[in-house]
């Protein structure tokens, strides 16, 4: 309430998680995330009357206007994102070791413009659930290797 009396020109609103939501992200403790650094994920459940959403990391540093970022045409697309360019850029890095020929798809998850209203039509919570219930146990391997790749290639 404070921080909606200091901040004028937004509102805030709390959302809470239910139960069976954060049940079902703390399923994914094998790869020494936060729960919490899931909940992105969530948002369209969380907002069910919010039709887009431009998602920021907490430690994005906002140095204009996000109007024509916001307003950004998806086509048929549900996400928008931007490419970590030092990683894609380069195919001597941990993307490309790690996604293959696809190491240039790799993007900064700190920032997506996201289609609430496709990401519901296309259940994309629950099979974004899906995949990371199938492969979080690999994620702690990936890290190992990539902190190996990494002290390999200094």
């Amino acid at each position: 309430m404070k921080l909606n009396e200091l901040l004028t020109n937004v509102e805030l609103k709390l959302c809470k998680v239910r139960e069976y939501q954060y049940d079902w992200l703390s399923k994914f403790k094998e790869n020494r995330l936060p729960t919490e650094a899931y909940f992105r994920l969530l948002l369209p459940e969380l907002l069910p009357d919010v039709k887009r959403i431009l998602y920021l990391d907490v430690d994005m540093l906002i140095l204009d206007s996000l109007g024509e970022l916001y307003r950004t045409d998806l086509g048929n697309n549900i996400l928008g994102v931007v490419r970590d360019f030092p990683f894609t850029n380069d195919k001597s890095s941990w993307s490309y070791f790690l996604l293959g020929e696809f190491g240039n798809r790799y993007f900064n998850s700190g920032m997506l413009l996201m289609d609430l209203v496709a990401m519901r039509e296309n259940n994309i919570v629950s099979r974004f659930m899906e995949f990371i219930l199938e492969t979080s146990q690999h994620y702690l391997l990936v890290t190992k290797m990539l902190l190996m790749y990494s002290s390999f290639i200094m």
